[in-house]
């Protein structure tokens, strides 16, 4: 579980440990920095859009204070940030810790799980799947595969790839590829193979994973392109230069498809 090897980075702290922490400098004089959160709410705010949270409506003319706004995720906790700040080292609170409880009676927020142009949008993938013809055969030499996106652990997206530790434990960006699949493509562990759509083409050195599903090929995203370090001939496989931005994307959010896309792949 990815979660597991990223622990404590997305699904926090197993043990009821908390730990507040200070800002340690402050912005350079006269340089445009600001935290996170102010950018959206500074977004928010010149675009008339409300902000709320857990049935609070913020005031949308006079910011709060980074404080302020951790106090307002706290306020439910059974640990306010008033005690958690006595311990500048962390402390553990677990006589402290407690179930969720039942949400309050005149809570405002529900999910919509049926809005309408969600379930227009969900007809119209149905209509495109029933009347497709069955996709054109590769090319000799060639698979027909699915590129389905991974993350490797050496490197956290797209952070790391410049640390000479990291590249060394990960020189390059490993195409994964079902023991079946290698073999049918006559391509075996470590050889370098090309995936290539109407978008790029890009290569890649093989590894053979017998977890995987026939039909797929898995390859990390945000990995860089070219050579990595001194002496490497070929470095990361950007998967990004596959992706259709422009057209191949979600109708609502604007994110393009990134997982399961359709590719072709070969021997270099």
């Amino acid at each position: 579980n990815e979660g597991m090897v990223t622990y404590g980075l997305s699904i926090g702290f197993q043990e009821p440990w908390a730990m507040y922490q200070p800002a340690l400098i402050d912005p350079p004089a006269g340089a445009d920095v600001i935290e996170d959160w102010r950018f959206f709410y500074e977004l928010a705010r010149r675009l008339d859009i409300p902000l709320g949270m857990r049935g609070y409506q913020w005031d949308m003319q006079n910011p709060p204070t980074t404080d302020a706004l951790i106090e307002a995720f706290l306020s439910r906790s059974p640990v306010p940030l008033s005690e958690v700040q006595q311990y500048p080292s962390g402390h553990l609170f677990p006589e402290r810790s407690a179930p969720a409880q039942a949400r309050e009676d005149d809570w405002p927020y529900r999910l919509n799980i049926g809005h309408p142009k969600m379930l227009e949008e969900l007809s119209g993938i149905a209509a495109t799947l029933s009347t497709r013809s069955e996709p054109d055969e590769a090319d000799a030499g060639e698979l027909r595969l699915l590129l389905i996106s991974r993350r490797e652990h050496a490197v956290y997206n797209s952070v790391g790839h410049s640390l000479p530790a990291l590249a060394a434990r990960l020189p390059y960006n490993p195409v994964h590829l079902h023991p079946d699949d290698a073999r049918e493509l006559g391509v075996g562990e470590g050889e370098r193979v090309e995936l290539h759509n109407a978008n790029a083409c890009v290569s890649g050195f093989v590894a053979i994973d017998k977890t995987l599903r026939r039909g797929v090929v898995s390859v990390a995203h945000g990995f860089p392109g070219g050579a990595r370090g001194e002496g490497d001939t070929f470095g990361g496989t950007s998967t990004a230069a596959l992706i259709d931005d422009a057209y191949g994307c979600d109708t609502h959010s604007g994110l393009p498809r990134m997982s399961a896309v359709p590719v072709d792949l070969r021997r270099a």
